[in-house]
């Protein structure tokens, strides 16, 4: 009788560990960041995937420990600001702190790259792939003149932000993520049927 109570109230307490870290994990916040040219992307995310939506957001210092920007999260659990508000603190290492405000919270690690973004751009160059004298080229039926500009550094710079974008964001994702609930289910179901086994062999050897 005393195995059985002592083996129940194993498994009660089992199940109270358990009930705890699957409503810690439910109510975790993920938080990722990312660049996108001029601009910083932070998400905060729930375990379950939802948006964690205005929820507050505060870049600091890691130097000082002074915040450089505050906001909050929009519906889908979105910020942004200006890597120029970073740049003129004269800091390149920021933690972004995000709050639900009911006691969940998380940050990420932000460092700026060493390539200064507000260096203006040299001035576009121009080719022309047909030579000319004196007049420009006529154009032809298609109404093309022959004469094709090539791209700024600002332009190039636009076009490979967009495709490196969601990069960088897939990234900052997978980088954050932890051990899923899943994982953790798995590995607390495996501790259980190890310590079942003990407790049934312990209990029959006494038999």
């Amino acid at each position: 009788m005393k195995n059985k109570t002592n083996l129940l109230l194993f498994f009660f307490t089992i199940w109270c560990v358990l009930s705890a870290t699957v409503s810690a994990e439910a109510h975790k916040i993920r938080v990722f960041a990312w660049d996108e040219a001029d601009e910083v992307y932070t998400e905060a995310k729930f375990s379950g995937g939802r948006g964690a939506q205005n929820a507050a957001v505060t870049v600091i210092n890691r130097q000082t420990g002074q915040p450089v920007v505050t906001g909050k999260t929009d519906s889908e659990g979105l910020f942004m600001f200006s890597r120029s508000l970073l740049t003129g603190s004269g800091a390149t290492e920021f933690d972004i702190v995000v709050s639900s405000g009911d006691g969940h919270k998380n940050s990420w690690a932000y460092s700026l790259t060493a390539v200064d973004d507000t260096v203006a751009p040299a001035a576009p160059p121009v080719a022309a792939l047909q030579k000319s004298t004196s007049a420009p080229p006529s154009p032809d039926s298609n109404g093309n003149s022959g004469v094709c500009r090539e791209l700024t550094a600002a332009e190039l710079d636009l076009i490979l932000e967009k495709k490196l974008a969601p990069i960088r964001r897939s990234l900052a994702q997978q980088s954050e993520q932890g051990p899923s609930l899943q994982d953790i289910l798995g590995g607390i179901g495996y501790i259980l049927g190890i310590a079942g086994i003990a407790a049934y062999m312990k209990s029959s050897g006494k038999k």
